[in-house]
């Protein structure tokens, strides 16, 4: 196929973003990577050939890249000079094979299946990091939530939704205003899930809006905002009580600070970060009749300049990759979908 081949490279604009990637990253480590978790030449369909899983892999990088749903995404495979070269589909076989979109479908849920995907990413970041395309996240890091629609609408609601964090309405032992009191009925969530398509999905009170789905915990880097981890949680999960858990897949070695905002605002918090040697970059939340300070105005102020980086990232992860609603049903899925969105 080298005719073809060369026949598509001069097809190809040397500025398409495709070209780049191409160049900069080691794929064959993460090849490597695919093979030892998968074994080579996995995919496979009852009287076709086995897919390499490298050349499956970058589909699934191609479709998140262009938001495009597993059928599209097969059908682009048959018509962008671009998407054949990447992935080594299509004119770029012997056969013009194209993976069909039970296959794609089928190997994304083998990549959430293994915890693949979180792996893959840090090796694509670390690979990042050594061609000085972004900072070693030993310099900062800073954590923000997202809220995530679910695919499918709820079909009941439960009889008390938990509300979203309110930024002046802890009391002083600092404990979030969104947590429920014991005394209050609502139905539990095993009620709730059983009425469910999506089980996983929960309700969540933002605002004046009634939010059904998932929150996503996006960590960066604190310079140039690239994502290091994210973890997917039910929408009701609260932040100030997920600080550690959101931070379970970042490597925390050497990190100087962590930024967020002050809805992690809590002692025990405070007190984890110093416990493991990091610095505290949580804003301050006023408390009942004790409003904030000046100096407690100016430092949230300042740790405001660094944690725009964040929502940067999560703006475009929302308005690019189109991850402001789920395409899949279930917690594992909408992790999968939103490390593809990361590895963006």
């Amino acid at each position: 196929m080298a005719f073809f081949d060369y026949a598509l490279a001069q097809m190809i604009e040397p500025s398409n973003l495709l070209v780049k990637i191409e160049s900069i990253l080691d794929w064959q480590t993460i090849s490597d990577m695919l093979d030892k978790k998968l074994g080579k030449r996995d995919i496979s369909i009852a009287g076709k050939i086995p897919y390499n899983s490298l050349s499956i892999f970058k589909i699934i990088l191609v479709q998140q890249w262009h938001t495009l749903s597993d059928p599209k995404m097969e059908e682009a495979l048959r018509t962008r000079i671009d998407f054949m070269w990447f992935t080594g589909f299509g004119l770029a076989t012997n056969e013009f094979v194209v993976p069909d979109e039970t296959t794609i479908c089928r190997f994304r849920n083998k990549l959430i299946k293994t915890k693949l995907l979180g792996k893959l990413l840090s090796e694509v970041n670390k690979q990042l990091e050594f061609h000085k395309l972004k900072v070693r996240i030993s310099e900062g890091a800073v954590l923000d939530v997202t809220l995530i629609e679910a695919a499918v609408n709820s079909r009941a609601k439960p009889q008390v939704i938990v509300e979203d964090r309110k930024e002046n309405d802890d009391d002083n032992t600092g404990n979030p205003s969104n947590t429920l009191p014991v005394e209050v009925k609502r139905l539990s969530a095993n009620d709730q899930s059983s009425t469910e398509i999506d089980k996983d999905a929960k309700w969540l009170k933002k605002g004046k809006k009634n939010i059904f789905g998932y929150k996503g915990f996006i960590t960066t880097d604190a310079t140039d905002g690239y994502i290091e981890s994210i973890q997917v949680t039910a929408a009701n999960i609260s932040e100030v009580t997920n600080l550690e858990p959101a931070l379970s897949g970042v490597n925390k070695t050497g990190m100087k600070v962590l930024y967020t905002d002050k809805g992690y605002a809590s002692a025990s918090n405070v007190e984890w970060l110093e416990s493991n040697g990091i610095g505290n970059g949580i804003m301050d939340k006023a408390k009942r009749n004790a409003p904030l300070t000046t100096k407690q105005v100016y430092r949230n102020k300042r740790i405001s300049k660094t944690r725009y980086i964040v929502e940067r990232t999560n703006a475009t992860v929302k308005n690019i990759f189109k991850f402001g609603k789920t395409r899949y049903l279930g917690m594992s899925r909408v992790t999968g979908q939103a490390f593809s969105s990361s590895c963006s």
